[in-house]
């Protein structure tokens, strides 16, 4: 007999039948207002497993027997020559995870390249090969501690003491090997890591509004999203408040806009998981805050939770088990805080009591783009926008980038982007064949920054009669007309 679910505030998802709905309703509304919709798959594994089982039914109408979205439910907004449309709803407080590519962190990033994924592999490795010194060294003192104590009469203590000394020295020696291995890679990288490479998703082979993140070993995953996490972090520090202590007394009073993002994650058994979920474009600083009063930790939820993290008062709660559906997470995690916040013994600081405001939080969720290969790049230039314009103050590094990328974008909108480089560089030739778009990408961080590869018709001489291969400086980061575009290692075009 199934258990019942006990009753409360937070919400259970919605079943799969009406996440079908939603999806119709979405790929209806999204043709009436002349737009892509987001892959059928991003809607109901990643917008409908994220939504209380009476919110769907809240915004989903029939009209001429259709499925469509109630007109109080989106808007549209107008980004450049770009339209965007935005769903508008109550979301469970801990669907949403905070994107990687959020422009407050965008100076802890490195350019993505073959040569920076594979600095990654290796700190990891490094990273797991010093925290395996670690433990080694810290029994290896604890032998010492146990040597030194052992009876005065025993013949052979001193022997063993002298053993177990040496066996810590050796392992201590080892920990500062793999330290050093660690800073080695790490100067290498020049402290930072490479920026995750997202690009449109795609369904029958058409772009749609949704991003996907290139696949990644589990571990990689892992390691790159803390560090994400880190940075933003760090640079929420500068708020003058205790940002989750505010949403605990007083909930999320304005909306965040999020996106439907996939993670490819490559298992250790071959296996490839893809979760869509929803990461937070604007309001990052808000999504990290609400997981850590869920006490949740933002990597389980794109690369998989363990039971033990979400456990069920009767179980399973295999901490070798990943879960990796959204629906089945925010469930649980619903079940928990349910039943625990009705407890006449739950301690007013536990987090089922303290998350209560934050059970469901407003939101604004993009499903539909009049450009869907520019979303990445639309999704930044709202993001730098929102920031610009708000209070918090914006580390000296990330402002002078977001006003930076701000006045490419205009240059490029007004059609000045090709006279001003040539004013740049005014020894430069070819100017008039530079993919434009690529390189206002590339000044944006919207791009990758591969070398400038020559067109067909300039393949035996270079640029305006300059040796084949030889690059000027006023032609990086950039695709020629005439040229399928250069792909890096990890796919970024």
């Amino acid at each position: 007999m199934a258990t019942k679910r006990p009753d409360g505030i937070y919400p259970y998802i919605g079943t799969d039948s009406w996440g079908e709905r939603l999806a119709d309703a979405v790929e209806n509304t999204c043709e009436q207002a002349s737009v892509v919709p987001p892959p059928r798959s991003a809607i109901t594994e990643g917008l409908a497993t994220a939504l209380g089982d009476t919110e769907i039914k809240k915004i989903v109408v029939t009209s001429r027997g259709k499925k469509v979205l109630t007109p109080s439910a989106w808007r549209e907004v107008q980004s450049g020559d770009d339209k965007v449309l935005l769903l508008i709803c109550d979301v469970h407080g801990a669907a949403v995870v905070p994107w990687d590519l959020n422009d407050r962190t965008v100076s802890s990033w490195a350019p993505p390249s073959s040569e920076a994924t594979q600095r990654v592999r290796e700190l990891v490795t490094a990273e797991t090969d010093l925290e395996e010194a670690r433990k080694a060294r810290k029994l290896a003192e604890k032998e010492c501690d146990a040597r030194r104590r052992a009876p005065g009469d025993d013949p052979h203590a001193s022997a063993a003491l002298a053993v177990a000394q040496e066996k810590y020295i050796q392992a201590t020696k080892q920990v500062q090997v793999a330290e050093r291995a660690k800073a080695v890679l790490l100067a290498t990288l020049g402290q930072r890591r490479p920026r995750p490479v997202v690009h449109a998703a795609e369904e029958d082979g058409e772009s749609k509004t949704a991003l996907v993140l290139t696949e990644q070993p589990y571990e990689i995953a892992v390691h790159i999203h803390r560090y994400a996490v880190e940075n933003l972090r760090r640079s929420g520090k500068t708020r003058g408040y205790d940002l989750a202590e505010s949403l605990v007394t007083a909930g999320q009073l304005t909306r965040g806009m999020s996106v439907l993002q996939q993670w490819q994650v490559t298992n250790a058994d071959g296996s490839t998981s893809r979760l869509w979920r929803m990461a937070a474009v604007t309001a990052n600083n808000r999504a990290l805050a609400r997981l850590d009063v869920f006490g949740l930790r933002s990597e389980h939820l794109v690369t998989g939770m363990p039971q033990s993290a979400a456990p069920l008062p009767k179980g399973p709660n295999d901490p070798t088990v990943l879960l990796l559906s959204q629906r089945e997470i925010l469930n649980r995690i619903s079940h928990g805080f349910n039943e625990e916040s009705a407890a006449e013994t739950t301690e007013p600081d536990h987090k089922a009591l303290r998350a209560m405001k934050i059970a469901t939080v407003p939101a604004e969720i993009v499903i539909g783009c009049s450009k869907p290969s520019a979303l990445e790049h639309v999704l930044r230039a709202l993001n730098v926008n929102d920031h610009l314009r708000g209070i918090q103050p914006y580390d000296e590094d990330a402002r002078l980038i977001a006003l930076f990328a701000t006045l490419v974008d205009t240059y490029a909108k007004e059609g000045k982007l090709g006279p001003i480089l040539v004013d740049a560089f005014p020894t430069a030739q070819g100017a008039d064949l530079l993919d434009l778009g690529g390189v206002r990408n590339a000044l944006t961080a919207n791009g990758s920054l591969d070398p400038l590869a020559p067109p067909p018709a300039f393949r035996g001489e270079g640029l305006a009669g300059h040796p084949a291969g030889h690059r000027h400086p006023g032609h990086h980061h950039s695709n020629l007309p005439g040229r399928a575009p250069r792909r890096s290692a990890d796919g970024q075009a």
